[in-house]
């Protein structure tokens, strides 16, 4: 009985990803970004981020900001090889983002653009 299937030592081939981008972002867009994700390497104590510093971080690596209603913003990728728009509640009655909510946000970025603390440096 013959197969399509290739002979194991044909299939060792591993198809290699493209590497993550690398995004230079300025000190207050990184900072931002060391709060949304962990980085064990970092040693400076995570805190509050405020919403207009949040709307600046992502708007620096390409995501389009649009307040939809209430307190619903989108973002959608503009300049970014990606696909999908995120969305994302404007906090209140403090202009503030709580740091467990931050890493929820941190998280959903990951998911739904495969993005990591690693992938932010500081543009020189």
């Amino acid at each position: 009985m013959e197969t399509d299937e290739a002979p194991p030592e044909a299939m060792t081939e591993v198809a290699l990803e493209d590497p993550k981008p690398v995004f230079k972002v300025e000190r207050r867009a990184l900072k931002t970004f060391r709060i949304l994700f962990y980085d064990p390497d970092v040693t400076s104590t995570p805190g509050e981020v405020p919403w207009n510093n949040f709307l600046h971080a992502l708007t620096s690596v390409g995501l389009a900001a649009e307040k939809l209603y209430g307190s619903v913003w989108q973002f959608s990728p503009y300049t970014l090889e990606a696909n999908g728009s995120i969305h994302f509640h404007e906090p209140h009655p403090h202009n503030k983002v709580p740091f467990v909510i931050a890493r929820r946000h941190g998280r959903r970025l990951y998911r739904t653009y495969g993005w990591t603390g690693e992938q932010f440096v500081l543009d020189k």
